[in-house]
């Protein structure tokens, strides 16, 4: 065991899972032993489902079952960071199929990128003000969650690149699309251009919301982009919209570059 315990405490929606799968392929398995472990809510146990805030008076605050499990770590280890992966999916639930009403935009810094000429053309800002409305719960628990523990660090992952293989895609859709969609409309596809662009405006809509609350936001490392932007393939999940364990283990690198010493084991909670 080290000398000075780590605990880095995983929460988070559905992108979560390739991390923590990647933790259980690579890592130990030590519930009754300490050392530099990564402990993940188990959001699998409550079907990505489990309410991270809940309303006291009129206001959004940490669920206090979560923070309580939070506390009971932090007080079993020398040292705890908080890791969230939150939100993630909605860019490509609002993009990766047309929904009878394309959408395209010019992306600030990138008039190259190609534009459909059947999409109606917005602006940026009225796309934030569409993803607000979709992204607005994860704020408000990244919000919650500072306002919890502001003497812990606390970082938000980037959620994983779009994937750019239309194939690839229109065969593992997944149940989400499969289940709410049309044949028709299952057929409609997106460009791999409009999907990057949206990836990119998301992504720093959570970037500015971290800065605003002094959370750090850690971007995709760059070994799981391809060099035009997309996931990479050795990284395509089981479905059209999340990332395998390969792609885990390099966030798993990530984090450990961050804090400087090896994750040993893992364990989760909830």
């Amino acid at each position: 065991m080290a000398e000075e315990t780590f605990a880095t405490i995983l929460i988070g929606d559905s992108h979560y899972a390739a991390i923590a799968t990647a933790a259980q392929e690579f890592l130990a398995f030590t519930p009754e032993t300490r050392g530099c472990d990564l402990i993940f809510f188990d959001a699998w146990k409550h079907a990505l489902r489990y309410p991270f805030t809940v309303d006291v008076e009129g206001k959004s605050v940490l669920n206090p079952d979560l923070a309580q499990s939070i506390r009971t770590i932090a007080y079993n280890y020398d040292k705890v960071q908080l890791v969230t992966v939150l939100g993630g999916g909605h860019h490509l639930a609002l993009t990766l199929l047309d929904n009878d009403h394309p959408m395209d935009v010019v992306l600030p810094g990138r008039p190259d990128l190609l534009l459909r000429d059947d999409a109606t053309l917005v602006s940026v800002d009225f796309a934030k003000d569409i993803f607000l409305q979709l992204i607005k719960s994860s704020f408000k628990v990244l919000s919650a969650m500072k306002a919890e523990f502001p003497e812990l660090p606390l970082t938000q992952l980037e959620c994983p690149p779009s994937n750019g293989d239309n194939d690839y895609i229109r065969a593992h859709l997944g149940n989400y699309f499969e289940d709410n969609y049309t044949v028709e409309q299952l057929n409609a596809i997106s460009t791999p251009a409009q999907r990057y662009k949206f990836w990119i405006i998301q992504s720093q809509m959570y970037a500015d919301k971290c800065r605003e609350l002094g959370i750090e936001y850690m971007p995709v490392p760059a070994q799981a982009i391809s060099s035009d932007g997309f996931l990479k393939p050795e990284h395509f999940g089981s479905d059209s919209t999340h990332a395998n364990s390969a792609y885990g283990r390099i966030i798993l690198n990530a984090i450990e570059d961050r804090l400087g010493q090896k994750l040993m084991a893992w364990n989760s909670f909830g």
